[in-house]
């Protein structure tokens, strides 16, 4: 499987197989609450409140150094600890049913995790509430909450967060901005964009959501939120960064470093699109993205459809994203082939590797994926070669 072709072999041998995957989540038996309160421009306090005394939170792995450096525990007895690659906060003594901290700005993006915040030039924020989610330890043993949250701005501040469906984490929106509602999308928008990047923006986001809406025939829940932050933007920095997410029914974008520049427009577009596919990658039902190059070469290959078929992107420039995708993906697969790139958290390959492979099934890729969607497997494994191989013509 070190070519493209070796590629294609292996997907045209697989055969859909049924999974006996368990989806029947356990009920939550406790409850927590979880109130943010912007309490200044750098700081929020975040009270929890379970329904019965915990002893531990497991958060889950380290997000860089985001908990150890910008968070500040308040409540008496309680330490934020590292527990072999997990970090917890541990209640030292009696279990309790309330914990209070501080989370200070932080400007650090990591790698392969959610930003914690995304900055606006006029003071806003967003915030991304799961790093402050996990299994609880409880006197009934470790139990997995249904958390609820609840938002609070500083004076003359409006506060925002997409619909959830059942545990799912959202990106909180802190600050002065009205949303921008439309028939299709909710955006929130940096003013401190470039005018030619905030024309752009206000452009092409809502045609992209009625594109993916129209050509998938699904109808979410909610409109979409999409927040879009530069408030790090710096002209005398040495770099630039700029880090999307996407989550059910939002997608954070943030900018920050040097400014984007004009000649980037067409990487941009296909930022953007790549980042409102996944939204429609996760309808109702599906909590899981599931094997990397099927859904982020999936995302990068419905975006670019999704470009050409709004009229953004020419006919030649999908041919030049698909010539350069296939070079890519035999540089960046190195020898290796595709699972052991991806078990090597080789994400390059599975971007250029898996649009290289939706772009030669022949098959138009948003209707393609308008079938994966709606795969009975999808709900229970996230999107796999199996899926995507039932999916086809020739199966």
């Amino acid at each position: 499987m070190k070519t493209l072709k070796s590629l294609m072999i292996f997907l045209a041998m697989l055969w859909f197989a049924p999974s006996n995957a368990n989806t029947d989540d356990a009920e939550a038996g406790i409850t927590a609450e979880i109130t943010f309160t912007r309490t200044s421009k750098n700081i929020w306090r975040v009270s929890y409140k379970f329904s019965a005394p915990v002893s531990a939170i497991d958060l889950g792995p380290a997000v860089a150094s985001y908990r150890t450096e910008a968070w500040t525990v308040l409540t008496p007895n309680v330490q934020l600890v590292s527990d072999h690659d997990n970090e917890r906060l541990v209640i030292e003594g009696a279990a309790v049913t309330e914990i209070v901290l501080e989370a200070h700005r932080y400007t650090v993006m990591p790698e392969a995790n959610y930003m914690p915040f995304a900055w606006f030039s006029d003071n806003g924020a967003s915030m991304y509430l799961g790093h402050f989610m996990g299994d609880v330890e409880t006197t009934d043993g470790l139990q997995t909450p249904q958390y609820d949250f609840i938002l609070q701005g500083r004076s003359n501040e409006n506060t925002l967060m997409p619909l959830r469906e059942g545990n799912e984490p959202v990106f909180a929106y802190f600050g002065p901005q009205v949303p921008v509602v439309t028939d299709s999308i909710v955006l929130i928008a940096d003013p401190g964009l470039p005018t030619w990047l905030r024309d752009m923006v206000d452009e092409i986001v809502p045609v992209l959501a009625s594109t993916y809406a129209s050509a998938l025939q699904i109808q979410l829940p909610s409109k979409p939120v999409v927040m879009i932050a530069a408030g790090d933007i710096d002209i005398f920095s040495q770099a630039k960064h700029m880090k999307g997410g996407a989550l059910k029914r939002q997608f954070n974008l943030a900018f920050a470093g040097l400014p984007p520049k004009r000649d980037e427009k067409e990487d941009l577009q296909k930022l953007i699109a790549h980042e409102m596919a996944h939204v429609w990658q996760r309808p109702e039902g599906i909590n899981d993205f599931g094997v990397p190059w099927v859904y982020e070469g999936g995302a990068d290959a419905m975006a670019v459809a999704a470009l050409q078929q709004a009229g953004i992107w020419t006919g030649e420039q999908v041919r030049a994203f698909s010539k350069d995708a296939a070079a890519r993906c035999e540089k960046d697969l190195g020898g290796m082939d595709l699972d052991e790139a991806e078990a090597n958290n080789n994400w390059a390959a599975a971007y250029s590797c898996g649009y290289a492979m939706y772009a030669q099934t022949g098959m138009d890729v948003l209707t393609l994926w308008a079938l994966m969607v709606r795969h009975p497997d999808a709900a229970k494994t996230g999107y796999t070669p199996e899926i995507l191989s039932a999916s086809l013509p020739i199966h």
